[in-house]
Formats: C-alpha cells, sequence, structure tokens
C-alpha cells in the first residue's frame, strides 16, 4: 500500500506533465497561426531611353567602289540625323562586311551581283520623342540606291528608381488589406508581420498583343509577398 502512494503520484504527476506540455504545443501553434498574402501594383510609364539600328547594303561586281560608297552613305547618314539634334555620343557605326555570293552560292546558275557590303548605324538616346519622330519619317534619310535591310527602334525604360518607394508602398498596402480580409471571413484578429519579400519588378508591354521592345509604353509590375500572424 505504501508502495502504491508514490506509484499513483508518479503517475498522475506524469499525466499532468503531459497535459500541459500538450497546452503548451497548443498554445505555440496558435500563436504560429499565420497567413501569407500577395500585394499587387502595376503603373504605367513612358519608355526613357531608345535604340534605332538602321542596317543597309548594296551589291555589285566591283568591290572597292561599292565599299567606298557604302563608307559615303553611312558618313552622310550619320551627318543627317546631326542635323536633326543627335549628337556624336549617340552613334555608333559598325564596320563594313563584305560577303561573296560566288562563294557562297549553292546551285548552277550564279547571282549577277558577286558581292554584297553591309555596315550598320546605331543610336542610343534619351531624346525618346525625337527618334520616334525621325523614325517615323525615315523615308527622308539619305539611303537612295541601297537596300535598307532593317531599321527598328526598341524603346526601354530605366529610371526604376523613380517608381520603386510608391509601387512598394501600394503593393504592400494591397497585401494587407487581402490579409486583413482574410482575418474578417475567419474570424481572427490580423497580428504583426512575419515575414515579407519585396518580389520582382518586370518591366512589359501594357498590351499582350504588342512586343515588348517595339512599345513606348512600359507597364511596371510588382508582387510582394508578407507573412502576418493570426491573433
Amino acid at each position: 500500500m505504501n508502495n502504491l502512494i508514490p506509484s499513483v503520484l508518479v503517475s498522475i504527476g506524469l499525466s499532468l506533465g503531459g497535459f500541459l506540455i500538450g497546452q503548451g504545443f497548443v498554445r505555440m501553434k496558435q500563436l504560429d497561426q499565420i497567413v501569407e498574402v500577395r500585394g499587387l501594383d502595376e503603373k504605367l510609364v513612358e519608355a526613357n531611353e531608345a535604340t534605332w539600328d538602321i542596317s543597309f547594303s548594296l551589291s555589285g561586281n566591283n568591290l572597292q567602289e561599292m565599299t567606298t560608297r557604302l563608307t559615303q552613305k553611312q558618313t552622310s547618314l550619320k551627318e543627317y540625323l546631326l542635323s536633326q539634334g543627335f549628337t556624336r555620343d549617340e552613334f555608333q557605326a559598325s564596320a563594313i562586311t563584305t560577303n561573296d555570293n560566288h562563294a557562297n552560292h549553292y546551285g548552277n546558275k550564279l547571282p549577277a551581283d558577286r558581292f554584297t557590303v553591309r555596315t550598320k548605324v546605331m543610336i542610343g538616346t534619351k531624346q525618346v520623342q525625337k527618334i520616334t519622330e525621325i523614325y517615323e519619317n525615315s523615308g527622308q534619310l539619305p539611303l537612295e540606291g541601297l537596300v535598307r535591310e532593317q531599321s527598328s527602334v526598341q524603346y526601354y525604360f530605366t529610371d526604376l528608381n523613380a517608381v520603386k518607394p510608391e509601387m512598394l508602398k501600394n503593393a504592400t498596402a494591397s497585401a494587407r488589406e487581402a490579409a486583413e480580409s482574410f482575418a474578417r471571413d475567419s474570424g481572427s484578429k490580423l497580428g504583426g508581420i512575419k515575414s515579407a519579400t519585396q518580389g520582382l519588378f518586370s518591366i512589359t508591354s501594357p498590351y499582350a498583343n504588342w512586343d515588348d521592345a517595339t512599345s513606348k509604353m512600359k507597364k511596371v509590375r510588382v508582387v510582394t509577398r508578407v507573412s502576418y500572424f493570426l491573433e
């Protein structure tokens, strides 16, 4: 009988300890209840930089004469664009390349023109409106007698720091609004932030059927992910 009493007390103590530990786990689990939400913000902006690649070629049989003529055209094009308000620092001209059409030909009949010479002029500028206006009237470029192989303008938005703080603020507010809505619906109260990630900014065309690079308008988008405690 005397031995039975200590055994009972030990058993009760273990049971009570287990109960308390179990309750501790429950309380800890309740404190760790969280909701993870995402906040979104989008903003339409206009490109602040642009590039224009203009490539052209000439075919014939007198290689020296063709190379001289193409060099002159390249110079004329640069001078014309300088007269429209661009600066020399905004230009980059590629070297002239030569293709031997006879050497690279497959078939029985050789092309009439043995050589094709090519070159390119590239402009990189922050004068977005100016480059757009001249591009839209690119028929006036002094490239008579040449084959214009490519002429395309690509637009970029590089001033992300100008819109980043406001967009992050809006995305975070959007995330909190979603978390508060969830807390109300679940009968809980929203607590503090457990963790947060900024997410990545993306810059695309505002319309799905527009090419990202050739669209002057851009859509900046950011998604934040925030975890809140629920009380």
